[in-house]
């Protein structure tokens, strides 16, 4: 019997990637949104519990988009050109 290569054959190439992208941002921004969705009056538990989800994970992928990873991109090529400095210094090729 052959094993799939990845841990989970249902998340490749599926959504549930894309929610690994922006899992930080939905850690860091699910609370603001349950706050604020707190002081709205008449809200019952199901619709609330859709309306997190759904604010939360689009303002996440809103900030990996938009923040996140720029930021990131901004350090990998930081880094890069330091290491190059670091091994011209070093007399490497």
């Amino acid at each position: 019997m052959a094993r799939a290569s990845r841990p989970c054959a249902v998340s490749s190439g599926s959504r549930v990637d894309g929610l690994g992208e922006v899992s930080y941002g939905i850690y860091l921004w699910h609370l603001f949104v349950v706050e604020w969705l707190v002081m709205q009056d008449g809200l019952r538990a199901g619709t609330a519990l859709a309306s997190v989800i759904a604010i939360t994970v689009a303002i996440a992928a809103l900030s990996w988009r938009y923040f996140e990873k720029p930021l990131m991109a901004l350090g990998r090529r930081d880094r890069s050109k330091t290491v190059s400095r670091e091994l011209s210094s070093m007399g490497a090729p």
